[in-house]
């Protein structure tokens, strides 16, 4: 069956009904929690998807915690038939690497695409996804998890990273937008002259808490999620992935290719520090939406933002999580002193704080980057210096 090189993928998700009476402990104590915590915490996702892999079906969540225990008695179907590996189910690092393996035959061959999980209050039904890792095989994809920004800076982005880096994929997961549809995001892939293919997933779960009065980042499960599901479902035969978020740009230090580096180093795998990008100059943003290209100052006084990665895939060992800023378990990935990205602070819709208000230039501290504004000039060249 051959697959639409543009489309919005099709998940199978598995959510607990709140009056059910079984659902996620949370991991943080009351004490350690803040106002909104219980809120914004997934506490009845069970599986994000349910889906194929060469040796068996994957089932893509939240760490399960407490709800091991009751997927160890459940009663389970794959393809029409009842399946016993209460093993199977096993948590990472804010995420779960849960899977049930079969005979690549019966994955492949079997007519009834279907599962079932059955135990007392827990009963769903539902379509065991294909695996689209082929859609990605050999291709450099641009992988994030967006909420609301605008289309216009998904379209600069996208555009950006096909023309510095290579890009000719991009991987969108859709965190409950609401200022436009999973098509309008797909229409706007569509859009960038260099992406010759991409997937819009529709990720309606919460993102989770933040980091508390005690700064513990232990409950924010939406994010590893879709790098787990990513990884597993769409991305181990890529040739390349990027991942970052809607306001980071990628600039290579000395004309490098990001790609070339990759292949040559150590491990297949790289981080690249941040920087962040300035609001000085920032015309009113009511009046006219910003751009990549309006902000060109850094602040000598800024600490570093936090690293992103690339990786080529197969050359990851399967028990090496990927994670939001690195790899886990001891894998080494060096901090690549060729490529920095370069951290927005104005492209963003102040969902977390708000961080986009003008700075007005400072003499002292404030200078352009050079090396930056070179890579606007490549990207957007009708666009630099209006």
């Amino acid at each position: 069956m051959s697959l639409s090189k543009f489309r919005i993928a099709d998940i199978s998700p598995v959510v607990l009904r709140s009056d059910s009476g079984i659902h996620r402990h949370p991991p943080r104590q009351k004490d350690k929690q803040e106002n909104d915590y219980i809120e914004r915490f997934d506490a009845h996702t069970l599986f994000y998807d349910v889906f194929e892999d060469h040796d068996g079906v994957v089932f893509s969540g939240p760490p399960m915690r407490n709800l091991r225990n009751v997927l160890r008695v459940a009663r389970i179907e794959l393809y029409g038939r009842s399946v016993v590996q209460p093993d199977a189910f096993k948590d990472g690092w804010k995420t779960q690497r849960s899977k049930i393996k079969l005979p690549p035959q019966e994955v492949y061959y079997s007519e009834s695409k279907t599962f079932s999980i059955d135990v007392g209050r827990i009963q769903s039904r539902g379509i065991i996804r294909r695996n689209e890792s082929e859609l990605f095989k050999g291709k450099k994809v641009l992988i994030t998890l967006s909420k609301d920004n605008d289309l216009q800076w998904i379209k600069d982005w996208a555009t950006y990273y096909s023309v510095e880096h290579g890009i000719d994929s991009v991987l969108f997961y859709d965190n409950n937008s609401s200022q436009y549809s999973v098509t309008q995001i797909l229409e706007t892939l569509k859009s960038v002259s260099g992406i010759k293919q991409g997937i819009v997933v529709p990720w309606n779960f919460k993102y989770g808490p933040g980091a508390g009065p005690k700064k513990e980042w232990d409950s924010n499960y939406c994010q590893y999620g879709v790098l787990e599901h990513a990884r597993r479902r769409f991305l181990r035969e890529s040739s390349m992935v990027i991942n970052v978020d809607i306001d980071e740009l990628v600039v290579s230090e000395d004309a490098s290719s990001l790609f070339d580096e990759l292949n040559e180093s150590e491990n297949g795998a790289l981080r690249f520090s941040g920087a962040w990008v300035e609001t000085v100059g920032q015309s009113d943003r009511e009046a006219k939406l910003p751009r990549f290209v309006d902000f060109k100052y850094r602040d000598s006084r800024k600490q570093k933002s936090l690293e992103k990665w690339a990786l080529i895939p197969k050359r990851i060992p399967e028990k090496f999580q990927w994670q939001v800023h690195g790899l886990g378990g001891g894998f080494n990935v060096p901090i690549s002193g060729k490529f920095i990205h370069r951290h927005y602070l104005g492209i963003n819709s102040n969902w977390k704080y708000d961080r986009t208000k003008t700075t007005a230039y400072d003499e002292e501290h404030h200078f352009l980057d050079e090396k930056l504004i070179a890579a606007l000039s490549r990207s957007f060249p009708e666009d630099i210096g209006t």
